[in-house]
């Protein structure tokens, strides 16, 4: 289901690309900070003891991540455009990833001019720990200002939701800290925030 989703996807941008009268490439370095500050979860996890629990929690918390990215985007029409990223990421305590994914960003103003942008964007983490891979899914809105000819500078804040694999979660209901391998089931979920900045070049 998920490999049948991604190629419609992929079809559908290849296909408004197409479209496009005058397609135009950019290319953009984006830096930022993106705190964890709520999670939900579901484990199965054996203890040392070999008793098998079973645990489903939710609760505030702050987990400080940063984010660096390089991306190359396609104009699709005047006022949107589609990206593709990769770089680095902190997702989760202790979790960081080698982001690569997909951006579709709308330009009220259009794309070579100043003005007010809004955006949705999901990647894979692929884990530089070794660990299973993490989705993260953003959508958000922010401002692009003109810095002289071909250059912009893109301010933006979103919501952020992950699905993270991280090496070790705290179970506050039995207090204990349960390892990758005592995990059987991990559903693991974070949301947060993201605020970062974008140099671009069109």
């Amino acid at each position: 289901m998920k490999k049948t989703v991604a190629i419609a996807f992929l079809y559908l941008v290849a296909t408004l690309a197409l479209q496009a009268r005058t397609p135009r490439l950019e290319f953009g370095v984006e830096w930022g900070y993106c705190p964890a500050l709520f999670y939900w979860n579901h484990l199965e996890y054996l203890t040392d003891d070999q008793y098998f629990i079973r645990s489903k929690g939710r609760d505030w918390t702050y987990t400080s991540n940063g984010m660096a990215i390089i991306y190359a985007g396609l104009d699709i029409n005047s006022r949107a455009v589609i990206r593709l990223h990769a770089g680095y990421q902190g997702v989760d305590r202790g979790l960081r990833t080698i982001p690569v994914g997909l951006q579709a960003a709308y330009y009220f103003a259009g794309t070579s001019s100043q003005g007010w942008l809004t955006f949705v964007g999901t990647s894979v983490g692929i884990s530089m720990q070794s660990l299973p891979p993490s989705l993260t899914l953003d959508i958000g809105a922010g401002y692009r200002f003109e810095l002289g000819s071909r250059f912009y500078f893109d301010m933006k804040a979103a919501f952020r939701f992950s699905s993270a694999q991280p090496e070790n979660i705290w179970d506050p209901i039995t207090e204990l800290l349960v390892t990758r391998p005592q995990m059987r089931v991990c559903d693991h979920y974070l949301g947060g925030i993201s605020l970062s900045m974008a140099l671009v070049f069109r």
